[in-house]
């Protein structure tokens, strides 16, 4: 997946989160990703990421009702993003099966994935 934006402003910090929503039909219980953004100027800053998804009972976490869950995940806080331009952000999932080498080509039950960028109120500033 790859996301693509211009830099709100070059002064003001942001937290960047990554928005999933999830079914029943996702067999695991966290979730890795490689995220990688890119900066106007082609520098590039990689993350190796793990999120958990599911509590020990299987039982999904986030918001929602019934059988799909809504989660906001953590991704880079107090970002300020000091060059104008367009800035590339992109995840791939490295999940595998138990015993496997190989990532899995697709992920059953994630619904949604994509990025928000959200201004970080004054008190935390």
């Amino acid at each position: 997946m790859e996301y693509s934006f211009e830099a709100p402003d070059t002064v003001n910090p942001y937290h960047l989160f990554f928005n999933t929503r999830v079914n029943q039909d996702y067999e695991f219980d966290n979730l890795f990703l490689i995220a990688n953004i890119q900066f106007p100027n082609g520098m590039q800053i990689g993350d190796t990421l793990e999120y958990k998804m599911a509590y020990p009972n299987g039982k999904l976490m986030g918001e929602g009702f019934g059988s799909v869950k809504e989660s906001k995940l953590w991704y880079k806080a107090g970002v300020t993003f000091s060059e104008q331009g367009t800035y590339i952000v992109k995840i791939n999932q490295v999940m595998r099966k138990f015993g496997k080498v190989e990532a899995l080509d697709t992920l059953k039950g994630i619904m949604d994935f994509g990025i928000h960028i959200e201004t970080i109120p004054k008190q935390e500033n």
